[in-house]
């Protein structure tokens, strides 16, 4: 499992799956505040850099995966609809 320094507080867990290696999951939301805390970036920013140098960063198949919470099923269909 490849861990992101600085971002331990925002681990949530684990995801395995057969035959893969298993990966550390990061809170995509507890990340972009740990980026604003460290820094001087604003929420646009630290979401920018976020999607930028972490989740588009491919770093091998036992890099890190972010987790996008959501409280029903249906705001996971309104917000994938929208893209």
């Amino acid at each position: 499992m490849i861990k992101m320094d600085g971002f331990d507080d925002c681990v949530v867990g684990v995801i395995q799956s057969v035959g893969q290696p298993s990966r550390l999951v990061y809170d995509t939301e507890k990340v972009i505040q740990t980026l604003m805390e460290n820094s001087t970036m604003s929420y646009e920013d630290a979401v920018e850099f976020h999607e930028y140098n972490q989740l588009g960063a491919y770093v091998g198949e036992d890099g890190p995966v972010f987790l996008d919470r959501f409280d029903s099923l249906s705001e996971i269909e309104d917000y994938y609809s929208d893209e």
